[in-house]
């Protein structure tokens, strides 16, 4: 997969600059409930192909995607308010549905994701995924990326909706990536399965003076996804404090996919049969 990194990195770096123009407070949420998409929250990013996000005023935010062949296509929508701080704690969640049949040779997905401001080569990003595999599987996906390799932990389960978190404790310097199988069903309780101290060396070499570039995210290989086929999201917050996380899978070491090359900040990504 070839991504033009130029091309996305000043269109990221000129919607960041203005993001920072905006009122100083990142805090807000979207019920995604008005009948085209809010752009003062958002700015929306094609990334690859012909992905981009669609709102109708039914409260949920859709991917889209029209491709041939095997070409992957990724979009992005970036959150307006502001950057997230180093400084002190957050946390953002969404609402997700990932429901349309998976074909021979495809993926897509939908989430959420920072990226780091000084360095936009570098990311965090959890999704509900769904890919043909071995066997086809739907699964809790996260994605670490480092000067353009990136580490993929998952946990499959049997579930097509949910919801997905990232959370940040300011204080241990980690950015730890949640899911809940039930969504907002009986209250969100998140377990964790990934996380970044992207502080250290060989990560991000992060610095207090940084700060969270924070995007809803979706990707897909070889897949026509149209508004119908239900690979969604709702109900996005983000808020300064940090989530209770309620348990933890450990992170599998079996899962883990290092890719080269610039990579997308919504997680598109080479698969080889």
């Amino acid at each position: 997969m070839k991504i033009s990194a130029v091309a996305i990195l000043t269109l990221l770096a000129a919607t960041t600059h203005h993001a920072r123009a905006l009122p100083p407070s990142f805090v807000g949420s979207d019920n995604f409930n008005a009948a085209s998409l809010n752009t003062t929250n958002w700015t929306p990013l094609t990334l690859q192909g012909t992905a981009s996000f669609s709102q109708t005023g039914d409260g949920v935010v859709r991917y889209n995607a029209t491709t041939n062949g095997l070409v992957s296509d990724a979009a992005a929508l970036l959150w307006n308010s502001g950057p997230a701080p180093f400084a002190g704690d957050w946390s953002m969640q969404l609402d997700v549905a990932n429901l349309r049949t998976i074909g021979t040779g495809q993926y897509f997905n939908v989430g959420i994701g920072v990226r780091q401001t000084s360095n936009l080569n570098n990311g965090f990003s959890v999704r509900l995924d769904a890919t043909d595999g071995t066997p086809q599987s739907i699964g809790w996906e996260s994605d670490k990326e480092s000067g353009g390799n990136t580490t993929m932990d998952r946990v499959n389960t049997a579930v097509t909706a949910g919801s997905v978190l990232l959370t940040w404790t300011a204080a241990t310097h980690t950015l730890t990536a949640a899911f809940d199988a039930n969504g907002p069903t009986g209250g969100y309780v998140w377990t964790g399965f990934s996380t970044l101290d992207p502080t250290q060396a060989g990560t991000w070499n992060m610095l207090s003076s940084d700060s969270f570039a924070v995007v809803i995210t979706g990707s897909s290989n070889n897949a026509n996804v149209v508004p119908g086929d239900g690979v969604t999201g709702d109900n996005f917050s983000i808020t300064n404090s940090a989530a209770v996380i309620s348990s933890t899978v450990p992170e599998p070491g079996a899962c883990l996919l290092l890719l080269c090359g610039a990579m997308s900040f919504a997680g598109a990504r080479v698969r080889r049969r």
